[in-house]
């Protein structure tokens, strides 16, 4: 049963339970969200926070962050949630002038290298991948350079010291 169904059919109540799922399973919901938001290639199309989320593979740290705060949300985009990760009119040389997401509850910098990694490597279709590096663009230019992962303003967007996050 999806996350959706299960939405629907017990209410919000469930986000608890959906957080305390094994590593395993929420490859498989991650995966087969991924492959539907690879399908349906629509940068506004609006998902279940939680299917977004799984299709994320985030730690577990990151990802209870994030489901807190879509805790009463219906419905997000991939672009609103990548508006949540590095804004399109940052504050420059401030990492939280270009990012909302480290102000929220058990995010910390860790999770946010972790979500910028994930989004990074992760194929979630043509119009995301587009979208999201001119995200990253922003947030080179605009970021407080001591802020950012050390391999960030590289070539490689994959930072070191997350791989065992």
């Amino acid at each position: 049963m999806s996350i959706g169904k299960i939405e629907k059919k017990f209410g919000y109540g469930v986000w608890n339970l959906i957080c305390r799922k094994s590593g395993s399973e929420w490859a498989v919901i991650g995966e087969q969200v991924r492959q539907e938001i690879r399908d349906h290639n629509d940068i506004s199309e609006q998902w279940n926070p939680g299917d977004l989320i799984a299709s994320l593979q985030l730690n577990t740290r990151a990802r209870v962050g994030l489901m807190l705060y879509y805790e009463n949300s219906r419905k997000v985009s991939i672009k609103e949630f990548m508006d949540l990760v590095v804004l399109d009119n940052p504050i420059p040389d401030r990492l939280y002038g270009c990012t909302r997401l480290l102000k929220l509850r058990n995010i910390g910098r860790l999770g946010f290298w972790h979500i910028l990694e994930r989004l990074s490597t992760l194929d979630l279709g043509e119009q995301a991948g587009n979208e999201w590096q001119r995200k990253l663009e922003l947030l080179r230019r605009y970021g407080r350079k001591e802020d950012l992962p050390r391999d960030f303003m590289g070539d490689s967007m994959i930072p070191r010291n997350i791989m065992a996050c």
